[in-house]
């Protein structure tokens, strides 16, 4: 497989050396500019120097004129730069008296070169590839991500093809026989190439640490942080094409100034137009990360007045089924901003209190024992909870009385709160205690000598 992975890559790189030189060998030749101009004139007749002036002075301005619309117009030609490599290969070609000998179109030292380029091409890809593979490995090992061979051997396989693309690009820029034209385009043509393919690693690789970290969450957890994952991928993707797509305008001489407008005016449209729409958006992202509750949660919400079990929770809003079985869609934005009840956190057990007066001389601990026992005896009131009664203050006619017990869910209050008040009551009767109400004396004066008037 190795071998045929080496072969594979041995016949694209020459395939790409050989498509360079035959349009290197195909371009007709420039005279090279000559240091003086010798000018034919009568040996009877004078130069009209007042006459051939002036159409100088306007093809040298036309000229001047025609290479500065194209410097502006093009960008910048990549050159190659001289090394240690290219010096020793001038010196073997002059020591061996070959620096004049072509074939193909091509001097001996010019056919070197494309021999190096393609060295470094086959060299440098499997010793890069290995380094590659061992920085994966090592990567994904101390970062304590799992993943399958699949996604490891696709992104691995993406990367060795950039690597590829790369060194094929700088070795062949590297060859001093290419053309400026011909050097643009191959710049040109494998910027193109590199710059979609890293960017589709980068998305490839957003795509695996999200799925990933989707794969380590619980049913209950995923559910819950479902959208926030979307949208936390999402926009990791668009911001790599916003970053692509930049550096590729800038690449090709286009101004970024248009894509810099068009985000500032969605921003400012997403800042103005759906200003509420961002903050129920953000508020979702708030309840989805801090888990103030859960689905199937029972809550209340203060400043709607609201109780209810959660159904849903959205990035915009949360269903809640109230009590009386009414499904209410509340924005995020509105639950941030109140003071919200968790009725199962950190367990749905609840307490319950009712406010009792007891009258003036009865004993109290004979009435707190009455009370106690009335509450205990109730069923649902939950056995292993103490049952309190408590003595808290003095009233203007009776004693003020507080009795707490626990019950299993909030769901319970009502019909507890009647069951336990009917069994306080009961109890009371039957030991002779009585339930103290304010008593009015009315005092009628009649005087039966009123004068009429």
């Amino acid at each position: 497989m190795k071998h045929a992975r080496a072969r594979m890559l041995l016949i694209l790189t020459t395939l790409a050396f050989s498509g360079i030189m035959v349009a290197c060998a195909s371009e007709p030749t420039t005279p090279a500019p000559t240091a003086t101009a010798t000018v034919a004139l009568s040996p009877t007749q004078p130069p009209n120097v007042a006459q051939t002036t002036p159409v100088a002075k306007d093809s040298i301005a036309e000229s001047a004129d025609e290479v500065s619309s194209a410097v502006k117009a093009s960008t910048p030609v990549p050159t190659p730069t001289p090394g240690i490599v290219a010096g020793k290969v001038d010196d073997i070609a002059d020591d061996l008296g070959l620096s004049d000998t072509q074939f193909i179109g091509l001097s001996v030292r010019d056919w070197i070169d494309v021999v190096i380029s393609i060295l470094i091409v086959l060299i440098g890809y499997f010793v890069i590839v290995k380094l590659i593979a061992q920085l994966l490995t090592w990567f994904f090992r101390h970062t304590g991500i799992q993943l399958s061979k699949t996604p490891i051997q696709t992104l691995s396989r993406e990367l060795q093809w950039l690597v590829l693309l790369i060194l094929t690009r700088y070795a062949i820029l590297r060859l001093k026989f290419l053309s400026d034209n011909v050097r643009t385009i191959v710049d040109d043509l494998f910027f193109v190439l590199i710059t979609v393919l890293a960017t589709a690693i980068a998305l490839r690789f957003i795509d695996l640490l999200v799925d990933n970290y989707s794969a380590e969450l619980e049913a209950d957890e995923f559910t819950r942080l479902a959208p926030v994952l979307t949208i936390t991928r999402r926009f990791s993707q668009l911001m790599v094409l916003i970053l692509a797509l930049s550096v590729g305008l800038s690449h090709f001489g286009i101004s970024n100034t248009a894509l810099s407008v068009t985000i500032l005016v969605v921003g400012v449209l997403l800042a103005f137009g759906a200003r509420d729409v961002v903050v129920d958006v953000m508020s979702g992202f708030i309840i989805l990360m801090s888990q103030p509750f859960r689905l199937g949660d029972a809550i209340y919400i203060e400043s709607l007045r609201r109780r209810g079990v959660i159904l849903e929770i959205g990035l915009r809003t949360t269903k809640i089924r109230t009590m009386e079985n009414r499904e209410v869609i509340i924005p995020n934005s509105k639950i941030v901003e109140s003071e919200v009840v968790n009725y199962a956190y950190p367990d749905p057990t609840f307490r319950l209190s009712t406010d009792l007066h007891l009258p003036y001389g009865k004993n109290i601990d004979q009435a707190r024992q009455v009370l106690s026992d009335a509450v205990k005896n109730v069923e649902g009131v939950l056995p292993d909870r103490p049952v309190e009664v408590l003595f808290l203050g003095y009233g203007k006619s009776a004693r003020l009385i507080t009795i707490r017990w626990w019950i299993a869910t909030h769901d319970q209050e009502w019909s507890m709160r009647d069951k336990v008040n009917s069994s306080m009551e009961l109890a009371l009767i039957q030991n002779g205690i009585e339930i103290p109400y304010p008593k009015y004396d009315l005092f009628v004066h009649n005087e039966e000598n009123v004068e009429s008037i």
